[in-house]
């Protein structure tokens, strides 16, 4: 996997999160829960990135004698890192690894692209600050901090809210909303992706 290729994964996969976005915003009810956009954007970048990307090569696990096809996107993995003698367990929404073998020929799976997902609805809890600044964190720990250690490349976030509400200042709101988190996730270096929708 080179660098190149790595950078047209998280290219498409960004792709494939503008373009739902979009989607959403014309037809919010279409998805009713965190889960369905979960599993609505796993599939799209799953899909898109097979595409570019046929699966062609086998790996093999460690203590394990089969070689198996590995996916290039997965929902809800399990990530641990290891920080101050202790180990701590992660599972981001959506991740994107890419596979390398080991010179013992055991594969070494590495995360190149996280994504945490925030949906909220007129029936729903909403998304509190504190959310938003824990996932940010959480994002951080898994991001790059150096070049040879195996965190991501790139973290972001993706929050829609559906509301069902009148408000004649819609633009103004969802602004001012989406500085807010800027403001959160500031230093974290996650990027972030943002959109309401507020029916009448």
């Amino acid at each position: 996997m080179t660098k190149k290729n790595e950078k047209v994964m998280i290219t498409i996969a960004e792709r494939e999160i503008k373009k739902f976005v979009g989607e959403w915003e014309k037809k919010p009810y279409l998805w009713e829960s965190e889960t369905d956009i979960h599993a609505e954007i796993y599939m799209r970048i799953k899909k898109s990135l097979r595409k570019v990307f046929p699966l062609k090569e086998r790996y093999k696990y460690e203590k394990k004698d089969n070689e198996e096809y590995l996916d290039w996107v997965y929902c809800k993995p399990l990530i641990t890192r290891s920080r101050k003698n202790q180990r701590k367990w992660y599972y981001p929404d959506i991740v994107i690894f890419k596979h390398n073998k080991k010179n013992n020929g055991c594969v070494e799976s590495k995360p190149i692209w996280i994504c945490e997902i925030k949906y909220t609805t007129e029936w729903s809890s909403g998304v509190s600050n504190n959310n938003i600044k824990n996932d940010g964190k959480k994002m951080q720990r898994l991001l790059k901090q150096k070049a040879d250690d195996t965190s991501a490349n790139q973290a972001c976030l993706l929050v829609l809210k559906r509301k069902q509400w009148k408000s004649k200042n819609k633009q103004n709101r969802e602004k001012w909303h989406r500085i807010e988190i800027k403001k959160i996730l500031k230093g974290t270096g996650v990027k972030l992706y943002y959109k309401e929708v507020r029916n009448n």
